[in-house]
This record gives structure tokens, sequence and C-alpha cells, in this order.
């Protein structure tokens, strides 16, 4: 069983200007904004404009005020003006391939042509080139059989196309106009995109023996391609929306299935649904590495293997600190780091739809009021522990805790938000990679440090620094793995705000100067000679770092996670075994 994507599957680029466009003006500064009728028929982006909060008009009598935005169809002449007079300010996403069409109906209209428009009467792109017929003599048809209906008593003719119509019927439409008409002008306006997909579909056809299309079912574009496959070559063909609209469907009679997606089907759709098929296709070639990669899902959803990797790093912050590490310290860390990140995932169920990789929804979903319980349970198991370590351990993990658990919850009133810039604490620029590696660090390092009266300080405040920046970097890391989800639900995480190039210097500058640190300290003997070792282990991490760059391209949450936290464990088994024999 294979699955085998088009390689045109997904956004053409008038609907990624449009929907880029929108998103770069969803700014405070404009307040309300509203797209008259939907930016383009797909529920994935009118969720995620809903969720940035963009509001749609189904008709130009529900704007006030505010932005408005007109959709990548386009409107009639008479619609724009009305909405200029509603809107303080009005973009206009037009698609300029629509653009195009639109130009070429006035233009022959004004010189007394009779405009035939091939594509959907009601579609809006086709009322809007309607709209643009500037003597009102127009013509919708839907292909080469109602070329007839055309009145011959009205001398010249110009055909156009809507844009994402049949190119076969739009061909053949073209090929009978010019044996029909005497005095037409024939316009190809169909858009590239539109022919480079269908082309593909047909050429992908001949070689699989099932197909799925990926895309809004009010798509009309998309919809052609499910039609293409299914009857025009008999292949059992799945439209869907989402992969969860596959779960369940047995793929396993079929060796070759066709995977495409329509020119307003986002990428993280395509992302999504490839991963829950690449995932059903290696499943089914290695049962056996399907087992291992279960429970290293289950590992990491549960944030369990977050919570190893913040203990192993805890264990090396205390033989750098030059303290006993107990059983307790560990439990402390694995349990407040297990239970933040559980609590922060709850609240941002509302934009895990926007990402790539659907596992850790469906297993959100399906183990809900379990995690639930697992995180009010490891939070407690933290409280609990850190009250038997004393008073200041407590008060330190309660305020950590208050502030997890506050960081994505509105702290700031609406009315404020233009003084503070921000309602909550992961509102701020950069904000999750210094708090996420300032809670790690202080929940590490001090309840040890409280707790052992001859601790020398300034060992702990170089550990403190170690440990702060190593969580930094690897917050960073896992951003910068996540970048294009970030942009699209407004996140400004450190690689959003200095881009790619910039943040893998910043991360090699990073390790380097976290290597040359430990270098110095371990050599000074402020430091134990387990931090030369940890410094060559980063030098050789940074090695690799440089010849074989971290993969921004799109991976598994589960092999993301598993790859950054994996670095920290590691570091963790090598002091140990150091510290045992030496």
């Amino acid at each position: 069983m294979e699955f085998i994507l088009a390689e045109t599957a997904g956004f053409c680029w008038g609907v990624r200007r449009a929907l880029n466009k929108t998103l770069e003006v969803v700014v405070p500064a404009h307040g309300k904004v509203t797209t008259l009728g939907p930016l383009v028929h797909n529920p994935q982006v009118i969720d995620l404009l809903q969720h940035r909060s963009v509001a749609t008009a189904n008709d130009v009598a529900e704007v006030d005020g505010g932005l408005a935005i007109i959709r990548t169809h386009g409107v009639t002449p008479a619609v724009k003006a009305d909405l200029e007079a509603r809107a303080d300010k009005v973009l206009d996403n037009t698609c300029p391939v629509v653009v195009r069409v639109q130009k070429l109906v006035e233009k022959y209209s004004e010189r007394g042509y009779y405009v035939v428009i091939y594509g959907e009467p009601h579609h809006p792109e086709v009322v809007g080139l309607i709209g643009h017929v500037k003597n009102g003599n127009v013509m919708v048809i839907d292909g080469a059989g109602e070329l007839d209906k055309v009145p011959r008593d009205q001398g010249q003719v110009l055909l156009v196309t809507q844009t994402t119509t049949n190119v076969g019927e739009w061909q053949r439409t073209m090929a009978r106009a010019k044996e029909m008409f005497d005095e037409v002008v024939v316009k190809d306006t169909m858009c590239s995109a539109t022919t480079e997909r269908q082309t593909d579909i047909l050429d992908l056809c001949g070689k699989v023996n099932a197909m799925v299309v990926i895309g809004g079912k009010n798509s009309g574009n998309t919809t052609r391609l499910a039609m293409i496959a299914r009857d025009e070559f008999d292949l059992p063909t799945w439209h869907v929306e989402s992969e969860d609209e596959l779960l369940g469907v047995d793929f396993t009679p079929y060796d070759k299935i066709g995977v495409t997606a329509g020119a307003s089907t986002p990428q993280w759709s395509i992302d999504r649904v490839m991963a829950y098929l690449k995932t059903l296709e290696a499943d089914a070639k290695q049962p056996a590495r399907a087992q291992v990669r279960r429970v290293m899902e289950m590992l990491v959803n549960t944030n369990i293997y977050t919570g190893l990797a913040a203990g192993a790093l805890c264990y090396v912050g205390s033989l750098l600190q030059g303290v006993h590490f107990t059983a307790a310290a560990f439990g402390l860390v694995f349990c407040y780091v297990l239970s933040m990140h559980v609590v922060n995932r709850f609240t941002e169920r509302n934009i895990e739809q926007f990402r790539d990789d659907p596992a850790r929804v469906r297993f959100f979903e399906k183990y809900g009021t379990a995690m639930k319980i697992l995180g009010a349970a490891s939070g407690a198991a933290a409280l609990g522990i850190s009250i038997w370590m004393g008073v200041l351990p407590f008060l330190l993990v309660l305020s950590a805790s208050v502030l997890g658990a506050l960081y994505s919850v509105k702290i700031v009133p609406k009315g404020f938000k233009k003084f503070t810039g921000f309602q909550r604490l992961k509102d701020i620029a950069a904000g999750k990679n210094f708090f996420v590696a300032s809670a790690w660090a202080i929940v590490s390092v001090f309840p040890l440090f409280f707790l052992e009266s001859d601790a020398a300080v300034l060992p702990t405040i170089f550990t403190f620094a170690f440990l702060f920046a190593v969580t930094m970097g690897r917050s960073v890391m896992m951003d910068l793995l996540d970048m294009s989800s970030d942009r699209l639900v407004g996140r400004e995480t450190i690689p959003l705000v200095l881009g790619e190039k910039k943040t893998k210097l910043y991360l090699r500058n990073l390790a380097a100067g976290v290597a040359a640190g430990l270098l110095v300290l371990g050599a000074t003997g402020i430091f134990p000679t387990v931090a030369i070792v940890l410094a060559v282990w980063i030098g050789a991490q940074l090695a690799v770092f440089k010849y074989r760059q971290p993969r921004t391209e799109k991976i598994s949450v589960v092999r993301r996670d598993v790859m950054v936290e994996t670095h920290l464990i590691a570091a963790g088994a090598l002091a140990m075994v150091w510290s045992l024999i030496f």
C-alpha cells in the first residue's frame, strides 16, 4: 500500500496571496476586520480567520465600519462601491487572474460585444464578472452544448471562462465557438493552477487504483478534481475536508492510492491528511516499528518524555551545583514540567487544528479526561513534594505553577491591551521561549539550593544560567520546526521574529557560548570536571548542527519532540556515567 501525492496540490498563488495579505492586516490598529463572503471556499481557512478575529459577512449590508476585505473571487463594481461607503477601509484581495477577466469583460462589452461566460451562474466569481458587463448583454453557459442558446443576431461575441472550471469542457467550448460564430473573440481565461491540477490528476489517475481529494466540499475546483477521478476513471474516490473523514477507511485492497488537493486547500490540511495516510502506509509495511511508534506517541503526547528530559537536566544541574541529587528533586521537576505542559496543551487545543500533525489532537480527544487527571495529579504531586522539601521550595513551585497556569489566560482587560500590547503572557513576543526556560531553570536549581545550607552561591548562579540557556535553546529549536503553524495562528516566537537563517545562527552561538562557559568553569574549578565532558558533548552536537542543519520541513510532533528531548536525556545519561566512573 502506497500513497502518492500529486505534484501540484493545495493553494494556488492567488489564494496564498489573499490569505497572507489578510493575515498581515489582522492587527489591533484596524479594529474590526470583515471579509465579504468566505475569503476562500475552505472551512479550515475560515476557522483560521475566525481564530484570528476575522469575521465573515454574507451580505454587504452586514458591514459596518472597520476594515472590509474583498475575497479572491471578486465582486461587482456596485458592491465594491457600497462596501467602500460602509467600511472605513477596503482591502481588495481579488485574484489578479480574475481581475484580468473582469477587465476583458469591461473592455469588450464597452465595444458592444455580447459576453458569453462558461461557468457556474451562481458562483461568486461569475456573479462578479456579470457585474462588469457594461452593456448588459451577457449569458452564462455550462459547456459547449449550450452555445446554441446564444442569440445569433448579437453580432460580435466575447467568450471567456470562470477561472476554475473543467479544463476539458472549456477546450471543447472554445473549439465549437470558433466553428459557430463568424465574429467571436475567444480569451482563454482559465487559471493555470486549475489546468495544472486537473492535468496532474489525469496523469495520476492512470497510475493508481483509488483517489483521495482534499478540500472544501463547497469548493468548485476541488469538487471537479473528485469528479474527474470518480466519473472519468471510475476510481473509488474520497473527497474529504480533514483526516477525520478517513478514520476507519480500509485502504488495504489498493496497492497505490493517489492524493491531491484543490487550489483553495491549505498546506496544513494536506500535511495532516498525508501524516495520517503515511502512518497507515508505514504500519502496513513494518508492523513491529508501528508498536514502537505507538509507545513513543504515548510518551510524547502524555508529556512523560518531556518530564524525563526535565528530570535529566535537573540531574545535570545538581552535579554542576555540587549538591546532592534526590529522588524528590527528580519527582518535583518531572511532575511540575509534565503538569504545566498538559495544562497549556488544553488551553491551546483551539490552535492544534492548524498544525500539520493530527495525532496529538486525536490523542487528547480520546484521552482528554485521563489527561486532565494526569495534569492535576502531577501538579498536586509537585506541590506536595515541594512542601516536603520546605517552605521556600513550596513558595517557589507554587508561584511558578500559578504563572504557568495563567500563561494562556487573558489577565489584562481588553481595554488595556492598547497600553500593554498583550492580554495573555503568551501574547508577548518571544514570551513563550523566555517563560518556559525560566520555569524549568528555577524549579530545577533553587529547591536543591535551599535544601543544602552549605550550597555554594556562585556555582548555583552559573548552573541557573546554564539550564536557562539550554532550555531556551530547546524551546527555540522546537519553534524553528513549527514556524509555519505559529505564523498562521499569530504567535511571535523567536524564529518568527528573527527569521529562519538568523535563528539557526542564534542557536549555534548559544550552544557555542554554553560550551565555552562550561569549559572555563570546569577548568577553573567552579564546576566539577563533568562540565568539561558536557562541553565536549555540546561541541559534538554543534558539529552535527553545522553539517546537518535541523530540518525545517514538516515532521511529526512525535519525531520533533523525541529528537529534541532525547538530547537532554542523553546529556543526563552521559553525566551519570561520568560521575559513576570518576
